[in-house]
């Protein structure tokens, strides 16, 4: 993760598009300003040029805690997360890992509130994987503990 800053503030701000730049260690200008260039179906733009480009899915979740995301899926994962800004005017997003804010794209670093964070995590498929491949150790644990007992 190469920390990116946005370059517009206010109404037609791009923190997504600097929080997704950093992420994916790019220069600004190379990730498409996606919520002002698609206004009403920016994520769909983003998970196509995501797939397209990168290979990488692009999954949504919404409060961590409800769903337990942070603990379950993505402990250990650079992934943005959107919530109010200080000011509760503007929805804004940052970097986090694991749930941490590792970086705000805004320069005046504030951050967003936790009352209504959505998490999204740029490579679901290579959690996921390594979930499963996690489950099937234990699993083979458990069965050569089995056989020894």
């Amino acid at each position: 993760m190469k920390p990116v800053d946005q370059t517009k503030i206010g109404k037609d701000r791009n923190c997504f598009q600097a929080a997704l730049a950093s992420i994916l260690d790019m220069r600004l200008e190379d990730v498409p300003d996606f919520c002002n260039l698609y206004p009403t179906n920016w994520i769909e733009r983003v998970r196509i040029w995501l797939r397209e480009e990168w290979g990488l899915e692009y999954l949504t979740v919404g409060m961590p805690d409800e769903v337990g995301f942070i603990e379950e899926v993505a402990p250990h994962c650079h992934h943005l997360m959107s919530g109010l800004n200080p000011e509760h005017t503007l929805l804004h997003t940052v970097v986090a890992f694991g749930g941490t804010l590792v970086h705000d794209p805004n320069p005046k670093r504030g951050g967003c509130t936790k009352s209504s964070i959505d998490v999204f995590c740029i490579d679901p498929m290579r959690i996921v994987a390594l979930q499963v491949e996690i489950v099937n150790l234990k699993k083979q644990l458990e069965e050569t503990r089995q056989r020894y007992i």
